[in-house]
């Protein structure tokens, strides 16, 4: 990836904050336009322009003028100086950018209202008339599929009455047709962090603002979706990225969309029986862990239940406790970039919002959820 080279610390300073793969502010945080000087891997300065977003955890994140969010060591910050807010680039911009950092002879891409989708093929597509046809038409069914999420996201928005904001920077969609090469770029951005690469279909990177898929993955776009999802609740004002929103709450909005790789079927109100079954019988995962901490979303083992619980729990406060799910939103729309919430926190705060335990409601979910199961 083409990137400044003191980007490459913003993992390793801050691997905690990002799961990666994976989030509604109904406020953001103050952001300001600046002239950033940093120290790069050589002792070089180095001007750049961007939002200053936050400072914590002995870093400062930066917001790009594509939408990247670069966290740089606070001591490689050599000075700020205040300017006029940088301006996002162009969808044509990105484009061009795209074509830079991957091999542009592979490359095809396509701007759709806010979307800008790129294709990486296998082969080099000027040679191979039928390739290009292909991949035109790859892309042109992504663009279908993004429009109608972004349609019942939207709509979910409204029943959910949330203000929302256009995104102010152009949404981009990679979608890779060798599956190696996927691997190599989740392993590149997740620097072998979370879950293992072969084991991902697509995510959301919080840190490139980007929706990363295979090709294989278009014909259903299962997966995409819930990324999808995630991708838009960033980019409309909902959540800031970076913030220590709990897992279980990002995870339960996205898994409550199902599509049929054109449009949204049903969204968060809707009872899911698969993710109800799993949920019923979990035995590794509680909601009360969920509420304390993340852990059971950073590995494969306990992934499978813990985002079935995440719906359960998600859907369980939107379906029958509206006011103090709207209460949490609150919440979790104020939390800051890089701060933290220690598992305490997060418990009597959850406590002090909804007025139950996270035990006192799963256990009056499993009664209402076994009840549903058993109709037909």
């Amino acid at each position: 990836m083409a990137v400044n080279s003191f980007a490459t610390h913003r993992r390793s300073n801050s691997r905690e904050l990002c799961i990666g793969v994976i989030a509604i502010g109904l406020c953001a945080g103050v952001v300001m336009g600046d002239e950033i000087t940093v120290r790069d891997d050589a002792g070089q300065e180095v001007t750049i322009e961007a939002r200053w977003v936050a400072a914590g955890k002995q870093a400062v994140a930066l917001e790009r003028r594509d939408g990247r969010w670069e966290v740089v060591p606070d001591q490689r910050i050599v000075r700020r100086t205040l300017s006029d807010d940088p301006v996002a680039l162009s969808p044509q911009e990105i484009e061009q950018r795209l074509r830079q950092e991957f091999d542009a002879p592979r490359l095809v891409t396509l701007i759709d209202r806010s979307f800008v989708i790129a294709l990486q093929s296998t082969q080099p597509l000027i040679q191979n008339k039928g390739a290009v046809g292909r991949a035109g038409s790859h892309l042109k069914q992504a663009a279908k599929f993004l429009n109608g999420m972004q349609s019942g996201f939207l709509a979910f928005a409204k029943d959910a009455e949330l203000e929302l904001e256009k995104p102010k920077f152009p949404l981009v969609v990679l979608i890779f047709e060798d599956d190696q090469e996927f691997d190599r770029y989740v392993t590149a951005q997740s620097e072998g962090l979370g879950l293992s690469a072969e084991k991902i279909a697509s995510f959301y990177d919080l840190f490139t603002n980007r929706l990363v898929l295979r090709l294989r993955e278009c014909k259903t776009f299962v997966t995409p979706l819930h990324e999808a999802i995630h991708q838009q609740a960033h980019n409309r004002g909902m959540l800031q990225r970076l913030a220590p929103v709990p897992a279980w709450f990002n995870e339960g909005l996205a898994t409550g969309f199902e599509g049929d790789g054109e449009r949204v079927k049903s969204g968060p109100k809707a009872f899911n029986r698969r993710y109800a079954g799993i949920a019923l019988t979990a035995k590794k995962t509680s909601w009360t862990d969920l509420v304390r901490d993340d852990a059971a979303f950073q590995g494969d083992i306990l992934a499978g239940e813990a985002y079935a619980q995440a719906w359960g729990l998600h859907w369980w406060l939107y379906t029958r406790h509206r006011n103090e799910y709207r209460a949490l939103l609150r919440h979790y729309a104020q939390l800051e970039p890089l701060t933290t919430v220690t598992p305490e926190e997060r418990e009597a705060m959850f406590h002090e919002l909804v007025g139950e335990t996270p035990a006192e409601l799963q256990q009056a979910f499993t009664r209402e959820a076994a009840k549903l199961l058993k109709r037909r």
